[in-house]
């Protein structure tokens, strides 16, 4: 834990050099730059590396029950759809890239026999016809998604596939609907949002890739829990994930840009 926040002190103390001029800050919110809009001012950049949903989505818990993501926490239980072995299975909620509860955000709303809020470079599952097996499922970006898709939408442990009947775009800043940003990072890398397999990826088109730079953070909280150091009200970070903003800053330099979302 020390170690995490030495690197935490050097990545600040990184990010504004001596003498150097930098955006203007208030509280709770950063101007990290005009691009890669996902919300509003802090995390504008980085919250697009990982998406977002609204706060009033729900997660399912293993009793049944559903719950906001604004009320979700870290060492919490929710579900998951496992496509390996085509069933419902727990998986455990170990940070939040993303948690903002006063932002507005620019949504895809995918409509079927109910209906999904995500952003445009979240990745979700889709196959591309209903006669088609498991195996050919494949993640990709929310903005991809056309009717006539199909997206997992199982909340029993039976496989289900629902066709998409509409996508459209909301504006949650001209709305005033869908307040707070969302996104957290489970065990697995994937969860059920209101009722949809996700994952818990975005804007780089290769889920392995995030997976594993998000393996530091799966690793720290195995240590902490495993430690007895997690508590109940273990803190989340308000606004983008300090190690997320961390690896957005370098992959931008290091990888190709055909990999992210354009």
């Amino acid at each position: 834990m020390q170690l995490a926040l030495l690197i935490r002190v050097k990545w600040k103390e990184h990010r504004q050099p001596h003498g150097r001029e930098e955006w203007p800050v208030i509280p709770n919110r950063r101007f990290t730059g005009p691009e890669f809009q996902c919300g509003l001012f802090d995390s504008i950049i980085v919250s697009q590396w990982f998406g977002c949903f609204p706060g009033a989505a729900l997660a399912m818990r293993p009793n049944g029950s559903v719950v906001p993501l604004s009320r979700v926490k870290i060492g919490d239980t929710i579900l998951t759809y496992d496509l390996s072995k085509h069933d419902i299975q727990p998986t455990t909620v170990v940070s939040f890239l993303h948690r903002d509860e006063h932002q507005f955000s620019t949504w895809i709303r995918i409509t079927f026999a109910s209906g999904l809020l995500l952003t445009a470079n979240h990745l979700i599952y889709r196959r591309l016809s209903r006669n088609t097996e498991t195996a050919d499922v494949t993640s990709v970006f929310a903005k991809e998604i056309v009717p006539g898709d199909f997206i997992l939408c199982s909340t029993t442990p039976r496989e289900a596939f629902c066709e998409v009947l509409k996508v459209t775009e909301e504006n949650g800043t001209l709305t005033g609907g869908s307040i707070g940003v969302y996104a957290p990072l489970t065990s697995s890398g994937t969860m059920l949002v209101d009722g949809v397999l996700v994952s818990c990826y975005a804007h780089v088109r290769y889920e392995w890739l995030a997976r594993l730079a998000t393996f530091p953070l799966r690793i720290y909280y195995f240590l902490v829990s495993q430690m007895n150091l997690l508590q109940p009200s273990w803190p989340v970070e308000h606004g983008v994930h300090w190690f997320a903003e961390l690896l957005l800053h370098y992959a931008k330099f290091i990888l190709p840009g055909t990999i992210f979302f354009n």
